[in-house]
């Protein structure tokens, strides 16, 4: 069976780029950009495990099982989210990128800026500065990307393997 790594690494270094990007984007974009951003943001877990399937079966013009379509998938996204994590790291400390407690005074100042009213903030906050909590630590952070990755690139990579059908069956282990 061929090797699967380089289109690992593409899938990955997608994912990471993709998530780089539109982290940036949501940060520093005006409300518009910043809204279409975050919705784009979500497909970055599901574009470089499914990019890696393509990227395989089309190379090597082979269809994957579901199985295996799972671990190159799991494997994509763990790694993706670890480069995402390590590269968001390496942005917060040249100050290219807000930390957690500079994100969530700028949420509550765009929120002010709309005419919300503070108890109406509170509120809206309560949900994302307990979820900043688990962010706070580099990481943990990177930690739970890396579970989170793993877990919705098996998802996408196991549809990625049906979607992209191309010949015979591949043989032997799952990823």
């Amino acid at each position: 069976m061929p090797s699967k790594n380089p289109s690992i690494a593409l899938g990955a270094v997608a994912y990471a780029v993709l998530s780089i990007g539109f982290a940036f984007l949501a940060l520093r974009g005006g409300t518009v950009v910043q809204s279409a951003a975050g919705c784009f943001g979500c497909l970055v877990i599901l574009a470089g495990p499914m990019l890696a399937v393509w990227h395989y079966t089309s190379t090597h013009g082979l269809t994957l099982l579901p199985g295996q379509g799972a671990g190159l998938g799991a494997i994509t996204g763990a790694i993706g989210a670890l480069l995402s994590g390590l590269a968001s790291q390496a942005l917060i400390s040249l100050d290219v990128l807000p930390d957690v407690a500079e994100t969530l005074a700028m949420q509550r100042e765009q929120m002010l800026s709309q005419g919300m009213d503070p108890a109406q903030i509170d509120s809206a906050m309560g949900m994302a500065e307990t979820l900043s909590g688990l962010s706070a630590n580099p990481v943990v952070g990177i930690l739970a990307g890396i579970v989170l990755g793993a877990a919705l690139g098996a998802l996408f990579g196991a549809l990625a393997s049906v979607m992209f059908k191309k010949g015979g069956p591949a043989t032997g282990p799952a990823v």
